[in-house]
Formats: C-alpha cells, structure tokens, sequence
C-alpha cells in the first residue's frame, strides 16, 4: 500500500498530530523560532560531543571540541582553528 501523505511530514508522526505541530510552529515569534532553532542546534551537537568522548574516552576536551568542529564543518575549517590537532581515523 502507497502512503499518500504530503511530501515533509515525517512516517512515524499522523498527519493530525503533523497539523498541531505546525500551527504551534506559525504561532511562534520570530524570535522564539530562532531560540526554538538554536536550542536544537545546541542538544544536537552536545549528542555528537557526547558520541566523541565515548569514541576518544582518553583525549582531551580541545581535541574532542575539535573533532566536532571536523564532522560539523568539515577537515578544511577543523585544521584552520586546530593546527596543532592531529586528526584520528
């Protein structure tokens, strides 16, 4: 069977429930959508520093915080603000 719903809304959330979420995302301000925004920015990457202190359980913060800065921005942009890093594989 086919799933006729609409392009964006995500498989696992019923239409209904996808409606709700957006009318409470248009009443938001564009201040709290930026606050919303950054807010989910900042869980995302404090899981993916998380991952890499589970991965590099021995090296130290500026070598996890630069490993983030490598998986989020790429190697150009991580060996420019970390010269002194050695990236690991």
């Amino acid at each position: 069977m086919t799933d006729l719903r609409p392009a964006g809304i995500p498989h696992d959330t019923s239409i209904e429930a996808w409606k709700i979420e957006m009318a409470a995302v248009r009443a938001l301000t564009p201040e709290q959508r930026i606050e919303a925004w950054a807010q989910f920015q900042f869980e995302i990457d404090e899981l993916a520093l998380k991952a890499i202190q589970r991965r590099f359980p021995d090296a130290d913060r500026e070598f996890q915080l630069a490993e983030l800065v490598r998986r989020t921005h790429g190697e150009a942009l991580a060996n420019a603000a970390y010269p002194n890093i050695t990236f690991q594989r």
